[in-house]
């Protein structure tokens, strides 16, 4: 069975707790087509590999399922394997940060 690999990374990037798709840590993950490739989708002939960066989330297992739900139509019978390569921070909030600091912060004159 051949699957349409630009369907199955159009599902998985739509799900919302995923940042963008990956190559691995190889950077060999990709369906090779004429003239490009589709990085993070790799068909093999017991299932298919995607490849994800994920938002940051509580629950990563939550994210590996939405995204397993999202292009298991396009997978037909082959089971989806996802695979969460990097984790995208969230957005840098300073003043949070400083709160957590100072709170860490010795007072008086011993913390000097």
């Amino acid at each position: 069975m051949s699957i349409d690999a630009d369907v199955a990374a159009v599902a998985a990037r739509s799900c919302r707790s995923v940042a963008g798709l990956s190559s691995g840590p190889f950077g060999d993950v990709a369906t090779y087509l004429p003239n490009r490739r589709i990085i993070g989708v790799r068909e093999m002939a017991d299932h298919l590999e995607v490849r994800i960066v994920a938002n940051w989330v509580p629950s990563l297992s939550q994210v590996g399922e939405q995204v397993r739900a999202a292009v298991r139509p396009v997978a037909g019978t082959l089971p989806v394997d996802v695979f969460i390569d990097d984790i995208e921070s969230p957005t840098y909030m300073p003043e949070a940060v400083g709160a957590r600091e100072s709170a860490r912060r010795p007072q008086g004159k011993e913390g000097l």
